[in-house]
């Protein structure tokens, strides 16, 4: 009864020592998978905040062109208003000259 004893206690350590060396590796691939989650998260972060910085930096532009459509579109409508005034003007001055003829 003493060799089964010596044998299953033989089996027992053999099987704590193979089960601490399981767990260690798996504490590895945990440790692993946890920094390359990491490492990941961190790259993510980063493509983000480039994301959001071009975006603002495309809210700057588009308010940049914004304006300058704006002040284009200004233009154009003075310069169509003082085109109608000079067509009015010379209008009234050919009227002027087919009345007088």
């Amino acid at each position: 009864s003493s060799g089964i004893n010596a044998e299953y206690g033989e089996d027992l350590e053999t099987s704590y020592e193979e089960t601490v060396e399981h767990s260690k590796e798996y504490e590895g691939r945990v440790s692993t998978m946890a920094e390359r989650l990491n490492l990941q998260q961190q790259q993510v972060k980063a493509k983000l905040e480039t994301c959001e910085e071009e975006i603002e930096s495309l809210k700057g532009e588009v308010g940049y062109y914004k304006k300058l459509l704006r002040e284009k579109d200004n233009n154009l409508e003075d310069l169509e208003s003082s085109y109608k005034k000079e067509i009015r003007a010379k209008q009234r001055l050919l009227k002027r000259a087919q009345d007088e003829a």
